[in-house]
């Protein structure tokens, strides 16, 4: 459990789930999970209840933006990948209705006085310190929430909580295991080791027949990505003809009133109604215009779609609107403006000839897409990829032969003497930078998981390298640093404890209320 704990990868992933849970413990609960009549409509199924696709897109759009506010330019690190953030927030939710179904079955106590206690001590619906039940109308009113809901749904987040906290308090690190984890942090591995690269072991000759047969064996990763071509019309809100009618003295003053909390800063000091009229005016301007701008272009969308297609509407209004052309666009193109967004790729590239898109909003600005032309993704002939494949070919035999001369002996020296290799020495491998080594993680894992002597065989195919090595000694720790170290380890091993047993916990739970994912809902 620890050691995979301790890989970057997965320890990137639970990060990033950790600050999902987090976010959603508010998002989720406070501002609601959809109305009845939105469940016709489910991303997931949960024995009798649902995950709605407005619980979904909600969660998703909030967790984005409060990651982005709380990280700054670090959120771009943990958002790149659209599909890993999609799903652990879809994981989270369906984790919340579980622990929900779960506490009913226990019939976990939550009394009025902890929804009362939660409610009166949030900050935003305080004033001077104190719970002002004005403002905490006021608010729930300005989401469109009735108290009665709102305090369900506190309970609701009150009873995930306590649930959460009731199964990692089973949790206990015991003396040994801080012992051992100590150990592993500290202790010095002094290794050698000498590599092989495959430039060297490299057939001389292409063989024809064994060419073709890798070809066919590995023909997929060879298939040629989709192309399209597309006609498309753009839209700018910032270009949009628009005349505001400002807003009365009285909307104004109910807007202020409606939104307090925006206007009152962290010591509790309102900013006074004249101060802040001109930022609401100014709001108010730029929603009614964008609320303009969308009713004006969602009407042309609808006169688009009704008339069949871009091109045909231009046809019957030729000064409508200006419409442009692509180039012919690859899906594996990694620059390509589409890879920006996963739903944006997923729409373009399912979309067959003539079809016209939704609106798309790419970069600022809204389009309108028709598929002009399309090439479908299809496998090559061998001497299509030709040049391709004899690299690869030719990288494959060059490590089989590898494998095979590093099988020779089993002794580092001896094998070190055969190859003719200048062997290195590093001293405290776990503190080497595996990048300069041109190596990876896994490789420092492997010397370190082997005793004293024993060679060990690592490739390395990114770099076409092959490690050879071996442990010359391991240099024990002091342990008489241990007590400083111990709070820190002991914080440590119970964060891993406490996500592994709620791993699986959940996981009994997925067994006991049947989960089922929507197919025809793509994150």
């Amino acid at each position: 459990m620890l050691t995979a704990m301790r890989k970057k990868g997965k320890f990137l992933n639970i990060l990033l789930w950790l600050v999902i849970i987090a976010f959603l413990a508010t998002i989720f609960f406070v501002w609601g999970m959809g109305d009845d009549s939105s469940r016709i409509s489910y991303v997931a199924r949960i024995g009798d209840d649902v995950v709605t696709v407005n619980e979904y897109q909600t969660a998703s759009e909030q967790v984005k933006a409060q990651m982005k506010a709380y990280f700054g330019a670090q959120a771009d690190t943990l958002l790149e990948n659209d599909k890993l953030l999609g799903q652990n927030i879809l994981n989270t939710l369906i984790d919340n209705h579980l622990l929900l179904l779960e506490a009913a079955r226990l019939k976990l106590p939550i009394s009025n006085g902890e929804v009362i206690g939660f409610i009166t001590n949030q900050l935003y619906f305080q004033n001077d310190g104190q719970f002002d039940i004005n403002i905490y109308q006021q608010i729930l009113a300005s989401q469109g929430l009735t108290p009665t809901t709102y305090e369900e749904q506190v309970r609701q987040q009150i009873t995930v909580n306590k649930l959460r906290m009731l199964v990692a308090g089973s949790v206990a690190v015991t003396e040994r295991e801080v012992v051992e984890e100590y150990k592993y942090r500290q202790t010095n591995h002094n290794i050698s080791y000498f590599t092989l690269t495959s430039e060297a072991y490299k057939p001389a000759h292409i063989d024809d027949d064994a060419l073709n047969k890798y070809f066919q064996e590995n023909i997929e990763q060879y298939r040629q990505p989709a192309r399209i071509k597309l006609k498309y019309i753009s839209f700018n809100v910032d270009s949009f003809p628009f005349k505001f009618v400002a807003p009365s003295e009285n909307e104004l003053r109910a807007k202020y009133t409606a939104e307090i909390s925006r206007f009152t800063s962290a010591e509790r000091k309102v900013t006074p109604f004249e101060r802040a009229k001109p930022q609401l005016l100014k709001e108010m301007e730029v929603a009614a215009k964008q609320s303009a701008f969308r009713n004006h272009i969602y009407g042309l969308s609808r006169d688009i779609t009704n008339a069949g297609n871009i091109t045909a509407y231009i046809e019957k209004n030729p000064d409508a609107f200006k419409v442009a052309l692509t180039e012919m666009l690859s899906q594996d193109d990694k620059s390509a403006f589409f890879k920006q967004d996963a739903e944006l790729e997923r729409t373009l590239f399912g979309m067959e000839k003539t079809d016209v898109s939704p609106l798309m909003d790419v970069g600022g600005r809204v389009y309108l897409y028709e598929m002009f032309d399309k090439v479908p993704s299809a496998l090559p002939e061998l001497k299509q990829v030709y040049k391709r494949a004899v690299n690869d070919w030719t990288e494959a035999v060059a490590f089989s032969n590898m494998i095979a001369v590093t099988a020779q002996a089993d002794d580092f020296n001896v094998l070190a003497g055969k190859l003719k290799a200048k062997s290195q020495t590093i001293s405290n491998v776990r503190q080497t930078d595996t990048a300069k080594l041109q190596a990876n993680d896994g490789f420092l894992s492997a010397v370190i998981a082997r005793p004293v002597g024993e060679i060990i065989r690592y490739p390395v195919q990114q770099t076409g390298r092959i490690y050879v090595a071996k442990v010359d000694s391991v240099k024990a720790p002091n342990m008489k640093a241990l007590d400083e170290e111990k709070p820190a380890l002991v914080q440590y091993l119970t964060g891993v404890k406490q996500e592994e047993v709620m791993k699986d916990f959940l996981a009994g739970l997925r067994k006991r209320y049947k989960v089922t994912l929507n197919p025809d809902f793509t994150l």
